[in-house]
């Protein structure tokens, strides 16, 4: 019996290849979000988000893509209010779709392990868009991905400690992602703000206008949150 194909291995090969470089189709963090983002804890473990829980986290989550006109926002909450799921979301949503070097800063080495090992790693792990795009951690491989950085493609998710001037230094990123900013020290051993710091890590996306910063945070004191000047606020 003679079996015909309609591809041949070369045309299958090229094929694949052409469909890896194909750029990624539009779409809306928060519509992003509802069909993909599987919640890494809480009442909804397990679960793809359910957007009419926390229906307010959809318009800032927008605002975290490169094709919003808004660069910078702050978000002054409550606790337990859905906004770390907005942080997740905006980073699956960047490593599947917008594909950008970013930054996640903690205030404290407790707060980022605490995030990144109950937080983060299970939910890229958990959703299907972002497990085979993330790099295996390994400690052999250049090109793969350590507990504090992400590597998807040619582009990084890094960790940082806001205590730490070498991790607000080291990188250059397209979108930082700023959580409980409140905890921040106002200076680092002399060397300056942690959010100017961080400020600086954008400048090479300043003329091109696609950087974006997003500030997250309980507030701790009165009058607290940081520096707000000049930003959106939700």
């Amino acid at each position: 019996m003679t079996m015909e194909f309609k591809h041949d291995a070369w045309t299958v090969a090229c094929l694949a290849f052409a469909e890896a470089l194909r750029p990624p189709i539009p779409l809306r963090p928060s519509q992003w979000a509802r069909d993909n983002l599987i919640v890494p804890d809480g009442p909804r473990k397990l679960d793809r988000w359910d957007s009419a829980l926390t229906p307010y986290i959809a318009e800032p989550l927008d605002m975290t893509s490169t094709d919003s006109a808004v660069n910078e926002f702050c978000v002054m909450k409550s606790a337990q209010t859905g906004f770390t799921t907005m942080l997740l979301a905006a980073v699956g949503h960047t490593i599947d779709r917008d594909r950008a070097d970013c930054m996640i800063v903690q205030p404290t080495d407790g707060a980022l392990s605490d995030f990144n090992s109950k937080k983060l790693q299970p939910c890229l792990e958990d959703t299907k868009a972002t497990a085979h795009r993330v790099a295996k951690q390994t400690s052999r491989s250049a090109s793969g991905s350590t507990t504090y950085e992400k590597r998807f493609g040619r582009f990084t998710l890094t960790l940082a400690l806001a205590s730490s001037s070498a991790d607000l230094r080291s990188k250059t990123v397209q979108k930082a992602f700023l959580d409980e900013v409140d905890e921040y020290p106002t200076d680092l051993d002399g060397q300056g703000s942690p959010f100017e710091m961080i400020e600086a890590r954008q400048e090479s996306f300043l003329r091109e206008g696609t950087w974006k910063r997003v500030k997250i945070s309980t507030p701790t004191i009165m009058g607290g949150f940081g520096d707000r000047g000049g930003v959106r606020e939700f």
